[in-house]
């Protein structure tokens, strides 16, 4: 799942003692962050933690959920990896998680104290599983911008990026009313898709945009993360020109070269002509006075024919009177 958050911090280690009706029996939870120094903003900093229990294996029914103020945390869909450790002459048991936490803001971000369920399987007994809640210490970490970055840029952080697009249709020509789709797609390592920002339309005098809804695809192939964005924007011809749709530059930190990259996506020189209704309607307008007198010809004939059959009714209107009387008179 996704939840805003923050991040950070150092290896602890917490020892608890049961109370009674948990036999008193030890129980370890232990957290770690990697990189736990450098930090930028957009890195993926990966949270461990180690639930341990003395002769018996423990695991957690499932991962807490944390709300870190400044920063997206995701929990992959895992079971975790187990341990087996040695303390203080000790033997301990049980599995490693790890929670994905993806700092938004620089200064310092905390990660707090939280609560962990733990469930404690004794070995060799024919008992049911203890259950018992510990709680983690405080991390605190600093959070920088990549090196040569303003914190007006959108940038991300990752080992790799990789930015298709498509223009459908590619053409070079199009009638008034005709449209054309610019399609993005964003491909990141170790992160999830709806970190990528969103790549709107530009707004050009005589076109109108239509933005689509993003599509996001997250996939985990043997424990990496691969997200993947989508953005989709129509663009509509409004009046005939020449159009120049422009290039858009995408910035990104590479975290293994430690350097700052761009990936241009050109831009669309379009020629814009006008519609063939367009063209259509001009020319009736242009040969209209010719047809005009023409167009009159049924309006007299008609006015001439109810003239006519007004002076027939006029004419034998005595007659017509008569015979209406006469039929009245018999009915």
């Amino acid at each position: 799942y996704f939840l805003p958050a923050a991040l950070i911090g150092a290896t602890l280690v917490s020892l608890v003692v049961l109370p009674a009706t948990a036999q008193e029996e030890h129980a370890i939870v232990r957290t770690a962050i990697d990189p736990d120094n450098n930090i930028l903003v957009g890195q993926r900093i990966t949270l461990r933690l180690d639930v341990l229990g003395l002769d018996g294996w423990a695991s957690m029914p499932q991962l807490p959920r944390l709300d870190l103020p400044g920063a997206l945390v995701y929990s992959p869909q895992s079971q975790g990896v187990r341990l087996t450790e040695t303390i203080g002459g000790e033997s301990y048991s049980g599995q490693r998680y790890e929670m994905w936490i993806y700092p938004q803001r620089t200064g310092e971000v905390w990660i707090p104290s939280f609560a962990v369920k733990i469930r404690i399987q004794q070995f060799g007994l024919k008992s049911e599983p203890v259950t018992m809640e510990l709680s983690t210490e405080a991390i605190v970490v600093d959070v920088a911008m990549p090196p040569g970055v303003s914190g007006a840029m959108d940038v991300i952080c990752s080992m790799e990026l990789k930015v298709q697009q498509q223009w459908r249709p590619d053409r070079a020509t199009a009638q008034v009313g005709d449209g054309v789709e610019r399609v993005i797609t964003r491909t990141i390592a170790g992160a999830p898709g709806m970190l990528l920002a969103p790549q709107e339309g530009v707004e050009v005098d005589g076109i109108r945009v239509y933005p689509k809804q993003p599509r996001i695809d997250d996939s985990i192939n043997r424990g990496e993360l691969t997200g993947r964005r989508t953005d989709s924007v129509t663009y509509v011809f409004e009046q005939p020109g020449e159009y120049d749709l422009p290039e858009l530059t995408i910035v990104w930190w590479d975290i293994n070269s430690r350097e700052l990259k761009e990936e241009i996506l050109p831009s669309l020189n379009v020629v814009v002509r006008p519609s063939e209704s367009s063209a259509r309607v001009g020319d009736l307008v242009a040969v209209s006075p010719e047809t005009e007198p023409r167009s009159v010809i049924p309006w007299i004939v008609l006015f001439v024919s109810v003239a006519v059959l007004g002076g027939l009714v006029w004419h034998y209107k005595n007659g017509l009177q008569a015979i209406w009387h006469e039929m009245q008179r018999c009915y």
